[in-house]
């Protein structure tokens, strides 16, 4: 869990405004006394980020207090919505730790397509080869020569 120091409660530093009090301005419905960190966001110039995640598929932790919190780094530049990519983020890490993950499932749609363009292709070499699908029911087996058994999956 997250929370402050007593002296500081309430209050933030906003760079160019200065001190503000997050209650005062915004109502006592805007904070909180304590929150956990479920992400951890990092902010680089995107000079400063030579190998961008484009997938989504790896997923890197900082430690906090011996707490693994996923963590993003985003690359920034000038005229990028930073509190747009922000949300973006928390809403897909929220995603994933509700146990969807978008990059994978089109992941597995990419290697679905290229699996029965394969086996279509085969088929089209080959058309007395049975097509299979997820190895579910008869699978065939060549054995040496040009011999062809068809038996159950699990064999």
């Amino acid at each position: 869990m997250g929370t402050s120091a007593e002296v500081t409660r309430n209050h933030m530093e906003v760079r160019g405004i200065g001190i503000i009090n997050v209650a005062a301005m915004f109502g006592v419905k805007s904070i909180r006394q304590e929150k956990r960190v479920d992400l951890v966001i990092t902010l680089k110039t995107w000079n400063e980020v030579p190998d961008v995640d484009r997938l989504g598929m790896e997923q890197e932790y900082v430690k906090i207090l011996g707490i693994d919190i996923p963590h993003i780094t985003i690359p920034v530049r000038p005229g990028r919505d930073l509190a747009r990519l922000i949300e973006v983020a928390a809403f897909q890490t929220k995603l994933k730790s509700a146990g969807y993950n978008p990059a994978k499932e089109l992941n597995d749609r990419l290697i679905a397509r290229m699996a029965a363009a394969a086996r279509s292709e085969a088929q089209r070499l080959n058309p007395h080869l049975l097509a299979l699908e997820h190895n579910s029911g008869p699978t065939l087996r060549k054995f040496p020569g040009k011999c062809w058994q068809i038996g159950p999956a699990s064999v």
